[in-house]
Formats: C-alpha cells, structure tokens, sequence
C-alpha cells in the first residue's frame, strides 16, 4: 500500500508525541522517525521534503509542549516554530550529505547529527533540551539503566540505531519481497538482538547497589501549593514562609536532618548584602534555634545592588538613581544553626523567561519577555555548579529548569554530592503534561548519577525517587502536604558523572568533519570545472 508523504510525514510527528511522556508508549520512539525516513525517499524537492519535514516536527512540538502556552501564547507560538525549525535543520543537512556523498554516508551520519544537535541545544543561551530524544524514555526505566554510562545522549543513539535498522528491513522487504527479507533477517544474525534487546538485557543486569548499609538521614519535602498566578506574588511573603514552617513542625522529628522547601518559597528579592536581618530568614532562624538538628534547604529570589557608574554586569538593570544598579537573582539558599548562609544562583535560566539569550546584542528585546511572577527579564545567574550542606552532608540542588540538564546535575555529583534535591515551582503550567514531563526528567538524574533524588514541586508532583528512576513516594498535583523520607546518602560515582555528555562532544566533532567533506564535495567540482574551463 503507498502512502502520501504527508501523511507519512504526520504519521512521524504523531508517533513522537504518542511516545513521549507521560503518554507511556515509549516503544513508539524505536520506529517512529520511520515514515518521515521513508517519506524522505519519495519527495525529490528538497523545499517540499523540508516542508513536511518542518510539519511533522511541529506536530510532535506541539504535541508534546503546547502547556507552554499557559504562560505565554506569544512564547509558546515562537518556541514551538523555532524548535521545530532547528529540528528541521539537521534533515536538511542529511539531504545535503545524501547528495554530495551518497545514501550510505547520509544514514550513517543521521544519528551523528541529531546527537550534534542535541548537544548544541544542551549547550547555547537559548537552551531547550525537554525534547532531546533520550528524554522520552524516562518512564521504561528498566530499559536504560545503562544511562549512568551514557546519559540521555544514550538513548537518543539507541532510538535512531532502531529505526535505522526497521527501515532498512522494510526496503528489503518492498525491493526483494518476504522471501529476502527473511534472507536478510538470517544474514543479519545477531542484529535485531544487539540492537533492540540487548540494550535492555545489559540495562536488566546494572541495577544499583543496595542501600541497605549506607547512611540514611530523614527528609521533610514540603508541598505548600500555592497559586503562583493568584496567590504566591500577592500574599504576604511572611504569612506564607509561616504556614510552611508552622507545616514542618508537625511533621519534624528528632531525625529529621533536611526540611526541602519548593522554588522562591522566600519571595520578596531579599538583599543578599543583608540577608541576616531580612525578615524571613530571622523567621528560618527561629525555627532552627527550635529544631537544631535541621537544615532548610530553600528556594528564594534575591537581589544585588551595586554602585557604579557603568553596569557591572551585562544582567545588570538600571534604576531610577544613575549610579545603582541591581542584579536579581532566582536563589537557594541553606540555613543550619551556623551564622553562615549558603547561596547559590540558578545557573540554566529559561530563554524567554529569566534570560534574554544574547543580551549584549538582542537587549532590545528584553521588555518582550515573558512575566512569571516576581521578577521577569534577564536574571543574574551562576557559571559555577555549587553543593551546599555542612560536614558528611552534602547535597546538590537543581532549580526547576536546571533538573533537566544531565551534565549540569552531574557536576553535583563530581563535587561530593551524596543526595540531589530539586527545588521547582510547575504550577504555571497548571495540571497539565508539563509538569508530570518534568518529574519523570529527575528520574534520569536519578540513574545517571545513582543518587536519591528528594523533589520539592510548589503544586507538584513532589517526589522521592531511587537511585534505580523509581519514585517510591509522590504527592500529587495541588495537595498540600508533606513528604517524609528516609534517603541513604551515596558515595559512588558513574561513568556519566565522570565523563558527562561525551558522546554529545564525540558526535558533534564528527558531525563537523562529514558536513566539511560533504561541502569539499560542492567546492571541488567547481574548481576542476574552471580549470577545465580555462
């Protein structure tokens, strides 16, 4: 039976977004760029094959991460063409080397291009990695616990290997019919088993250490569920940090050693020159002069002020007086009973949202961004990974956005983290997949670095989740309440945590050299062309 390209095209678009979580079909991803792959051989027009190419891509963005709409129409209209066009782009590189060097170098080079691209995306200002293809199996944990040696980078190797392999059997099967198509399943061997089973019987047989020995501390995960879009920027900062306090204290015991609190649980955008005599951290301080034995680990927005003449930094906004300026900061903090406080800035900002991606040449676009509650436009951010605790107890924290970068978190891990916490706030994108996508991300923190994970969501889903991707305690969307956990704390490091996203690097350099030979390949003939000319 043949097929329209179009709806071949659609076919792939739809097969992304029905595999992705939390649809939980993730097999769908082993074969779904198949259709587009065979659409690709029918279409001779590179404009109309990029064309569907470009439709089938939006489909699958659009699909998957429409609830970004929720905070901004405009945003989400520009994210969703502007991701599916950069989707687009690496099609139109493999048709570009498909034609210079021919179908067998074009193949092999899909995955080397798409690997490259993810990594890009991993990497530049406007960051938005939430659809790199190893993302998507974050729910078949039992598939790809060999993460800890690749990443999600893995996964996505694992994903275009499959529907290579399913698309060369079909051209087998409409070329020569069943009779070759069962010789080349014979001639193959081995193959279908490497490349579906294998990855799953290897991941069967890496499960983590047991914990069972190692040191345990108890943790209170609070979920206080405010509104962010009626409540949390409206009601009084202090009213709020009690009612969580006053939570705590019901729950605390003589064990308790964390109390995890969500993203910008302190609002206000306190002074960081002065933040001992701000009110909600002597609010912190008589709490912890109560219950000594405890830390809070805090999401909060902050602020810097300086005094010069030119802006310090290119974050740096203008006040009304021409010699002050002010950085603002989304922050976490952690208070214990010494007169230090621990701060950290949020590193991975979201474009559009916190950041102006290139600033120091689109700051005329600025007053375009997004307004998430607090402070919107370019926020002052940290190039360096920071842990925070006191002694054995060191923890790295991820805020919100940060969660989904698996190199950034692993750096926690490199510097000594025994626990990961996340502290984030998905309640702007109301109960939709937006904020269940984000959960499942920790799980792949979780497997890459084999550290608990302890997850503190404003309205949810805040979580525990076990070195091996499960989440052994939850507390859903919108309900107040707490989470108290027993987590072991670890010391192990894997070969993810070493390396980071090396096959990110590893792809992107090979990428480079296939897209300059493929363009020697345009050059050169040009050049005998005038010679032969002359």
């Amino acid at each position: 039976m043949k097929f329209r390209p179009w709806i071949l095209a659609l076919a792939s678009g739809s097969l992304l977004w029905l595999g992705w979580p939390p649809s939980g079909f993730p097999v769908l991803l082993l074969f779904a760029w198949v259709p587009l792959l065979w659409a690709e051989r029918t279409v001779p027009s590179h404009g109309r094959f990029l064309l569907l190419c470009f439709l089938s891509m939006l489909l699958w963005n659009t699909g998957s991460t429409w609830w970004v709409w929720y905070a901004s129409p405009g945003g989400s209209i520009f994210m969703l063409l502007a991701n599916s066009l950069l989707m687009t782009a690496v099609w139109a590189l493999f048709r570009f080397i498909r034609k210079q060097r021919g179908e067998i170098m074009a193949y092999g080079s899909l995955p080397l291009l798409w690997l490259a691209f993810e990594y890009f995306h991993l990497n530049w200002q406007s960051a938005w990695p939430w659809l790199n293809l190893g993302n998507g199996l974050a729910m078949a944990g039992s598939w790809i616990q060999w993460y800890s040696v690749t990443g999600t980078l893995g996964g996505t190797l694992w994903i275009w290997l499959c529907n290579l392999f399913v698309f060369r059997l079909l051209l087998q099967y409409r070329n020569r019919g069943k009779a070759q198509l069962l010789r080349s399943l014979l001639r193959f061997g081995p193959a279908p088993l490497l490349v579906f089973l294998l990855p799953i019987l290897l991941s069967m047989a890496m499960r983590p250490d047991e914990d069972a020995r190692k040191e345990q501390i108890e943790v209170l995960i609070l979920q206080p569920s405010f509104d962010p879009y009626l409540e949390k920027f409206e009601r009084d900062p202090a009213d709020q940090l009690r009612e969580m306090l006053d939570t705590a204290a019901r729950h605390i015991t003589p064990e308790t050693r964390i109390v995890l609190m969500p993203e910008t649980a302190l609002v206000g955008n306190l002074d960081e020159d002065a933040l001992a005599s701000e009110q909600l951290i002597q609010l912190c301080r008589q709490f912890l002069r109560q219950y000594p034995q405890c830390a809070i680990l805090a999401g909060a927005d902050t602020r810097l002020v300086y005094m010069t003449e030119q802006p310090p930094t290119h974050t740096a906004r203008p006040t009304e007086h021409p010699r002050i300026w002010v950085d603002y900061f989304n922050t976490g903090l952690w208070l214990d009973t010494t007169r230090e406080i621990g701060l950290f800035h949020k590193s991975k900002l979201v474009p559009g949202v916190e950041k102006m991606p290139y600033k120091e040449y689109l700051g005329f676009l600025e007053k375009l961004s997004i307004d998430m509650g607090g402070t919107s436009g370019s926020l002052g951010y940290d190039d360096t990974v920071r842990i925070s605790g006191r002694g054995e107890l060191k923890v790295g924290t991820a805020i919100c956005y940060e969660s989904v970068f698996g190199e950034w978190c692993a750096g926690y891990t490199r510097l000594g983290a025994r626990l990961l916490a996340i502290a984030t706030n998905d309640g702007w994108w109301q109960e939709t997949e937006g904020h269940v996508q984000h959960l499942h991300y920790a799980r792949l923190r979780a497997i890459e670095n084999r550290r608990w994970v302890v997850r503190s969501a404003n309205t949810g889903i805040s979580a525990v989740i076990d070195p091996a991707g499960n989440i052994t305690q939850s507390l859903g969307w919108y309900r107040k309440g707490v989470i108290k956990a027993r987590v072991p704390l670890r010391d192990d490091t894997t070969f993810y945590t070493r390396h980071g996203d090396y096959l990110g690097r590893l792809a992107s350099l090979l990428a480079a050299v296939l897209i300059a030979w493929a363009l020697l390949g345009l050059i050169l003939p040009k050049r005998r062309n005038i010679q032969a000319a002359a």
